[in-house]
């Protein structure tokens, strides 16, 4: 590669972060250039209350449900 060539690169970090007042706040100093274009993914931590099932479930039933989301009624 020559000194003309530019090539990009993924430097992937994770940062908590905390939403308030509409904006997004990192609560750790991020080495960012001011105007830098950024993307972010948001994982949120949500709780949820165990559910008490009528039968023992089978390992095939599980591995059958596998990546399908329920949310409560």
């Amino acid at each position: 590669m020559t000194s003309t060539q530019v090539k990009d690169m993924n430097l992937d970090r994770t940062i908590v972060c905390i939403y308030e007042n509409h904006l997004i706040r990192p609560l750790e100093d991020i080495d960012l250039v001011d105007g830098e274009i950024i993307q972010i993914k948001i994982r949120r931590k949500i709780k949820i209350k165990p559910i008490k099932l009528s039968h023992v479930v089978t390992h095939e039933e599980v591995k059958k449900l596998k990546g399908e989301t329920w949310l409560p009624f």
